[in-house]
């Protein structure tokens, strides 16, 4: 192994394990495992102890460039509930030296971001304040906390570098996904509460979640809405040590640390099921984590049923989906992929000499369908159709490019949100309604053929006089947003007669 990697504290790929070493006092201890090959191809495990002397750990977290540790510890004072520590491995932070920042009581579930800029926790509720998430920035220690209305717990941040949170209400649990610079938003919901979050580089999360009297169960979150059940990770024929801490990366391996068998140890299980051989602790393990080998946000195929508003300008049509499906995948294929997800997708009427399906449709109205997955002559998804009644099936910052109502109350500073420039808007004569009013049409017409995009919409509004009052009212229109496969411009060259 390279001497300059060897003598790192922490690096990508590390696991970082908390053990307690029993007996009376501080007997907690975070180790770093490391595999490495020998000169002679053997492997062989290193092992380092990062800090020591600390009570009762129940939470880790390393960020991606090694050097910050997060630990989450009993607070001193009796009842107070957990804090967390954060130390930096560079300056000396070994062996019990004091940490360069502790959290207020009532804080767990360290995160780092991937860029290794901020920490996210969850913080318990104080006073009025309900439970909260809080932002420490590790270049300034400036604290910023994200409070709402109802308890927010579990910040965890996804590969693209959003932040996720989740809110429970009435027996569920709604995941709530927090752009930079934006609003959150919910994205999905579950019966039960959930316990633990893992980001993929999917963009899919897998959640622990239980409900009293049952067994914890995992669910993954689609990008495209959709809760699946996830199986539990197995070992050959045996699954995994129970009632230990575990883990999963972002590339999908399980880490688990138990102690069914003597001497303790850490199990690694891959997404095939094939399982790395066990490391062997000398303690019981208390907290295991990671060190993230994602170093920078990475993008992936942003749904338009989760995605942020934002997605339509960072992304061309060919780098998204709608509900599961994207541009040029076989109808079939996407008609499996929403019969699958319960979206009751129908098939559009044969077209053509050959009789092949003219694609699938979602969400039957007697004016056509919500969302159509239009097909070519080679049976592929040629474009994708939403109308107005397709604000449903959209997550709730892309909703209002699709609803009248918001395009009524200003149809240009909506659509150029969402769409940027190029947005042409022709306002429509006062021509009378049946009480002598003026309608007002509003047309809006969007093209982009280089990004795939196509949106149209044409509002009808009429202004009322009550008392002193001007209001606006809705009397109709339609709305239609086109995704295409981005075609290049042409240039052409003009002859000189």
């Amino acid at each position: 192994m390279d001497a300059a990697v060897e003598g790192k504290l922490a690096i990508p790929g590390d696991i970082v394990v908390a053990v307690d070493r029993g007996g009376e006092g501080n007997q907690g201890e975070v180790l770093r495992l490391r595999r490495a090959r020998a000169v002679d191809g053997s492997e062989r495990v290193l092992v380092r102890s990062v800090v020591a002397g600390l009570p009762d750990i129940s939470g880790l977290a390393v960020s991606s460039d090694g050097r910050w540790l997060a630990t989450v510890v009993s607070a001193s004072e009796p009842g107070a509930g957990a804090i967390v520590r954060v130390r930096h491995l560079q300056s000396g932070g070994l062996q019990g030296d004091g940490p360069w920042w502790v959290s207020q009581p009532g804080c767990q579930g360290p995160v780092f971001n991937a860029a290794a800029t901020h920490l996210y926790l969850s913080c318990g509720p104080r006073g009025r304040q309900p439970s909260s998430i809080l932002e420490l920035s590790l270049a300034d220690r400036r604290t910023l906390a994200f409070v709402g209305e109802r308890p927010r717990v579990l910040a965890t941040v996804g590969v693209e570098g959003d932040l996720y949170w989740v809110e429970e209400e009435a027996g569920q649990s709604h995941l709530i996904r927090r752009p930079h610079g934006a609003v959150g938003y919910s994205t999905h919901s579950l019966y039960g509460r959930i316990g633990a979050l893992w980001p993929q580089v999917d963009g899919s999360l897998v959640a622990g979640y239980g409900v009293p009297g049952a067994a914890p169960q995992l669910a993954r979150l689609l990008p495209s809405g959709v809760v699946r059940n996830e199986p539990s990770p197995r070992v050959g024929v045996g699954s995994l040590p129970e009632g230990g801490p575990t883990h999963l990366t972002v590339d999908g391996w399980w880490l688990a640390a138990g102690c069914q068998y003597k001497p303790c140890t850490v199990v690694e299980v891959g997404p095939d099921g094939a399982a790395a051989s066990p490391l062997h602790l000398s303690g019981l393990p208390t907290a295991i984590t990671q060190v993230s080998r994602l170093r920078t946000d990475i993008g992936h195929v942003e749904d338009l049923a989760t995605a942020p508003s934002s997605v339509l300008s960072s992304h061309s049509a060919a780098e998204v989906s709608v509900l599961g499906v994207k541009l040029k995948v076989p109808v079939e294929t996407a008609f499996s992929t929403l019969d699958r997800a319960g979206r009751h997708p129908y098939w559009i009427s044969a077209k053509g000499p050959r009789g092949r399906p003219g694609g699938v449709g979602v969400g039957w109205t007697s004016a056509g369908y919500c969302i159509s997955f239009l097909s070519d002559d080679r049976g592929r998804v040629a474009a994708i159709e939403l109308q107005g009644c397709a604000a449903e099936y959209l997550s709730p910052q892309l909703a209002p490019l699709l609803r009248r109502e918001q395009l009524s109350q200003g149809a240009l500073q909506v659509a150029s949100r969402f769409l940027g420039p190029g947005v042409s808007v022709t306002l429509g004569g006062g021509e009378p309604s049946g009480r002598g009013l003026p309608i007002q049409r509003t047309r809006i017409y969007y093209e982009a053929p280089d990004r795939g995009y196509e949106f149209e919409a044409e509002i009808e509004v009429v202004t009322t006089r009550r008392s002193v009052l001007l209001k606006s009212r809705l009397l109709g229109g339609h709305v239609r947003f086109r995704l295409q496969t981005p075609s290049r411009p042409q240039a052409s060259i003009l002859g000189v007669p």
